[in-house]
């Protein structure tokens, strides 16, 4: 995909965000060591957005395409696992960024419950795309092996800060990337049949 009109990153967009860097993040560039190799650094990490991106909106359209041809019946449970999903994503991604629930509801002026009820045409198509990715999986018979699984949740235990480390479950954490391993298995066969 590198190198197709949607992952080519022009003088200006490297410009725009060297400049916003220069301004926000000063230790950037001293730690860059000089600005033709900082503009590079942002060139590839802006190349490397692009593509992602463009490889994420062809995996939606798969999944749009295969879920306008399919009569799914989404059971209100679902549902609202869905949307308490999206509500812990947003929150944790909140707390992240040292922002409050609580004012983030004042200040985009709705109340929890408003906010769910905006969500559901989302949930709804996650919860879709979510069980067609997991048919699609059992069709195929796309099983990760146990070493992938290993390899990949020692990593992402590894990336943990050591207290939440010790709160981790492997075993959990291995069934969590059993479903995200099958999803990509189901991508890359779609994107080997086009």
């Amino acid at each position: 995909m590198a190198g197709s009109p949607d992952a080519d990153v022009s003088a200006e967009e490297i410009e725009k965000a060297f400049e916003n860097i220069k301004k926000e993040h000063p230790q950037f560039l001293e730690n860059a060591g000089d600005e033709t190799k900082a503009r590079e650094a942002i060139k590839q990490n802006l190349l490397y957005e692009k593509t992602r991106r463009a490889k994420d909106k062809k995996r939606m359209d798969y999944l749009d395409a295969i879920s306008k041809k399919t009569d799914i019946t989404v059971p209100e449970v679902l549902m609202e696992r869905e949307i308490g999903r999206m509500l812990w994503e947003l929150q944790n991604s909140l707390k992240e960024m040292g922002l409050n629930w609580a004012d983030y509801l004042i200040h985009i002026k709705k109340t929890e419950d408003e906010l769910k009820k905006a969500w559901r045409e989302d949930a709804l198509r996650r919860v879709r795309f979510g069980l067609i990715l997991q048919q699609i999986a059992l069709l195929e018979k796309f099983t990760p092996s146990e070493e992938t699984l290993e390899e990949q949740a020692t990593r992402l235990l590894l990336a943990l800060p050591e207290e939440e480390r010790r709160k981790a479950s492997k075993p959990n954490l291995k069934e969590h990337l059993v479903g995200r391993l099958q999803n990509e298995m189901v991508f890359e066969m779609f994107e080997k049949e086009k």
